[in-house]
């Protein structure tokens, strides 16, 4: 398809660069949802010399491939949007150069390029490489440490080989400081070298590289905290308060459904986030098992490795299964994309149809299902950026407003609104602490007397409001259950929050928000 151009592929791959920068600024998301300003809270505290290991209270805090890289964004350029997703923003980009140089080593050069292309307008890239979540990090590292392994097989010197192999485990374990997940990536190496029969102990240092990262984290742990299995044990209860307060239904929609109907487009969110990528990767797959081109049979271990762990596999060792969510499917463009640019180069491209007596090649057709893709891709995440951005308004809106009063600690029900409130105000309100969650909802007493913006819940005595600020959002006690009815996050909620008192002065209203000035 770039054959045409008549440049090098480093420059088309520098093309592709700024094609993919371009996009990704002209869709800029910017900071939005709840895990974002999480990691952003974190990381302002190690900027702020108060992180300590043993106060980690919930698994977002072990992610320090998130957090440290923010922490220095926010020291050099100040806590603004740019400065919190230029981590993801360089790994986004950082991967459509891996994902080139991994087509060239399995398949050739027009390939890889293909592949880097479509890479770098693939959805959920555009929709997460400007917001701060860990999906398109963890998606980079696990791409690095694909790239090292395959790249050691075909490296004459025993030494380097040995070198590249362990540095492969490493990449993974570097992965798994950012999400968790990474580590499945072991998995699809086994199923390589048992496929290839590669049984030579080399092959086995990847496990061994990752194992040993694994340990020195854990022992870091240990000295960190006292407790070797602190990791684990944050984890275990943070899926148990999950299940605590996660309704029934909800819990259902995390069923084998899920994936397959956003992948491809059975929902508008879907849609926004896949485009129609995988009916064209889907029909690949087939076509590749179906002509037997053992060529990309390495591409379609990964990928279906990595998904059937993402479809049936473990949050923690007492939760047996894993929570659904759209962008967590990111760790799978890369082979997604390799995949469809081998089927468009290497099948569609070189065949041919006899139409009355005239030999009519499909290279026309690549280039229109490229074309297509492309169009509908960017539409979909211009969309998903319109909604992300709606999702912001309110508590945009509330703190403008808040801005503007005389200053007052500001009650709040749960953690979205503390969370971003301090965001907004540059954590300038009070000083900056660790650990927002005790457990899943709620702010410790000790962080709650710190800050400006305070979890209601943690109230104890009614007469601790007097002389405040209250926001009451609906949508943080309930959620919307089957056949509309309203069921409530929480066991209980006390009266004052369900209907406030009528001496309460209203002061503002959003939607289902509410401010109030409390005075006795």
């Amino acid at each position: 398809m770039f054959s045409s151009v008549g440049l090098k592929p480093r420059y088309i791959l520098a093309l592709i660069l700024l094609f993919g920068l371009g996009v990704r600024l002209f869709l800029f998301g910017g900071m939005g949802g709840f895990d974002s300003f999480l990691y952003a809270h974190s990381s302002r505290v190690i900027v702020g010399g108060n992180f300590e290991v043993a106060n980690i209270s919930n698994p977002y805090e072990f992610r320090f491939l998130i957090t440290l890289p923010t922490a220095l964004s926010f020291l050099i350029l100040g806590v603004n949007d740019i400065a919190a997703v230029l981590w993801p923003l360089v790994c986004s980009l950082a991967s459509i150069v891996l994902v080139f140089y991994l087509g060239k080593l399995i398949l050739d050069d027009k390939t890889a390029l293909l592949a880097a292309f479509l890479f770098s307008f693939f959805p959920l890239e555009i929709n997460y490489a400007t917001r701060l979540f860990p999906d398109v990090v963890s998606a980079f590292f696990m791409i690095l440490s694909v790239f090292i392994f395959l790249k050691a097989e075909q490296i004459k010197n025993n030494f380097l080989r040995i070198l590249a192999l362990f540095a492969s485990g490493l990449a993974v374990g570097a992965g798994f400081l950012v999400k968790e997940v990474s580590a499945v990536l072991l998995l699809f190496f086994a199923v390589y070298v048992t496929y290839k029969r590669k049984y030579e102990k080399a092959f086995f240092l990847p496990f061994v590289a990752a194992a040993l990262f694994g340990l020195c984290f854990w022992i870091f742990l240990y000295f960190s905290t006292g407790d070797f299995l602190f990791q684990l044990r944050i984890h275990a209860h943070f899926a148990r308060e999950y299940m605590a307060v996660t309704p029934e239904f909800v819990i259902q929609k995390h069923n084998l459904l899920v994936y397959p109907k956003g992948m491809f487009g059975f929902n508008l969110y879907g849609l926004s986030s896949f485009g129609f990528f995988y009916y064209f990767v889907l029909f690949s797959a087939l076509m590749i098992i179906i002509k037997k081109l053992r060529k990309a049979y390495v591409l379609l271990f990964w990928f279906f490795t990595v998904f059937l762990y993402l479809e049936f596999g473990a949050w923690s060792l007492t939760q047996h299964f894993i929570p659904k969510c759209f962008r967590y499917l990111t760790v799978l463009t890369a082979p997604a994309v390799l995949i469809l640019s081998f089927f468009l180069n290497n099948c569609l491209a070189n065949s041919k149809a006899n139409f009355r007596g005239r030999n009519i090649s499909f290279s026309f057709l690549r280039t229109l299902i490229v074309v297509f893709l492309l169009a509908t891709s960017i539409y979909g995440s211009y969309r998903m950026r319109l909604y992300n951005q709606d999702e912001e308004v309110k508590y945009q809106l509330v703190y403008d407003y808040i801005k503007g009063l005389p200053l007052k600690p500001v009650y709040c029900t749960g953690v979205n609104w503390p969370l971003r409130l301090n965001y907004y105000s540059k954590y300038k309100t009070g000083p900056s602490y660790q650990n927002p969650l005790s457990g899943f909802l709620l702010f410790s007493q000790e962080e709650n007397r710190k800050s400006l913006f305070k979890n209601i819940f943690r109230v104890k005595e009614y007469r601790e409001l007097d002389d405040t600020y209250v926001i009451i959002d609906e949508s943080d006690l309930f959620f919307l259950g089957p056949q509309g009815s309203k069921v409530s996050r929480f066991k209980e909620i006390p009266e004052f929050i369900k209907r406030p008192p009528g001496k309460w002065e209203l002061l503002y209203t959003f939607g289902k928000v509410r401010l109030y000035r409390v005075l006795f």
